[in-house]
């Protein structure tokens, strides 16, 4: 597979030796493609499926709460849990312990 690269900034543009330029001017530099495109539907998805995580909780505690005889405690944990694991994730990626999860 052959990579490209496509700019609009011609090779004197590119090395004039200004180290600073605008967003603009870097984005179209960098250019975008098939990868791109893929990232965001891939993090739209993770997006998504983290925000119907959360609002399960709420449809499902209502019915828990009857059939297993929850507490207001009870109820308020399983709310919690969800976001008790993101954090621990978290502290154990930035700990160089994360490996051990997976």
């Amino acid at each position: 597979m052959k990579w490209t690269c496509s700019t609009s900034l011609s090779a004197d543009e590119w090395d004039s030796g200004d180290s600073s330029s605008d967003y603009e001017s870097a984005i179209s530099a960098a250019g975008y493609g098939r990868f791109h495109y893929w990232f965001l539907f891939v993090c739209g998805w993770a997006n998504a499926s983290d925000a119907v995580e959360v609002l399960c909780v709420s449809f499902l505690l209502p019915a828990a709460e009857c059939d297993l005889e929850l507490s207001s405690s009870d109820k308020g944990w399983l709310s919690a849990i969800v976001f008790i694991g993101e954090h621990w994730l978290y502290v154990l990626s930035n700990t160089n312990t994360g490996s051990c999860i997976f």
